[in-house]
């Protein structure tokens, strides 16, 4: 018997057993359930990646705020840096920057680094800048600098 009397008689039975079960007339394709269930996982996927990209943008919107509160602070010190040393003192003031409002506190505290001269010889700044309009949960910290600075007056060692 050759190749093509063995696919006929192979076809043959086939159409003699009919339609498989659950296929009316033997149609191929995806049934109602089928589609509905896939269209289902499609839809929690979907959801699972639009919720990503909310909270991306709510972490970048807090970065943002972030990193201006640290140029405002950097900014405070820097400017207190330049002012006559016994001309630093506590100062509470609010600043606009790229249009948010920040509340900018300066603590300046006595370091007392020698008991046998008068008067103060260091002081240590300490710059807190906290936006006021708070947008994200990770833009609602604080930003805290400090830094040290030195009288220039001459030690024991002259």
């Amino acid at each position: 018997m050759c190749l093509r009397q063995r696919q006929r008689q192979r076809e043959a039975q086939r159409r003699e057993a009919g339609p498989r079960p659950g296929r009316p007339s033997g149609e191929a394709g995806f049934t109602l359930v089928e589609t509905s269930i896939s269209l289902g996982v499609m839809m929690v996927a979907a959801l699972g990646v639009a919720a990503l990209f909310v909270h991306s943008i709510n972490n970048n919107a807090g970065a943002g705020d972030r990193a201006r509160a640290m140029a405002v602070a950097q900014h405070r010190i820097e400017r207190l840096r330049s002012v006559e040393f016994d001309d630093i003192a506590d100062e509470d003031a609010t600043v606009v920057s790229d249009g948010r409002s920040y509340t900018v506190e300066t603590n300046v505290t006595a370091v007392d680094t020698d008991d046998d001269v008068d008067g103060q010889t260091m002081k240590r700044i300490e710059v807190r800048v906290t936006p006021q309009a708070v947008g994200g949960e990770w833009a609602g910290g604080t930003v805290v600098l400090w830094t040290e600075r030195a009288a220039l007056t001459l030690g024991d060692n002259r």
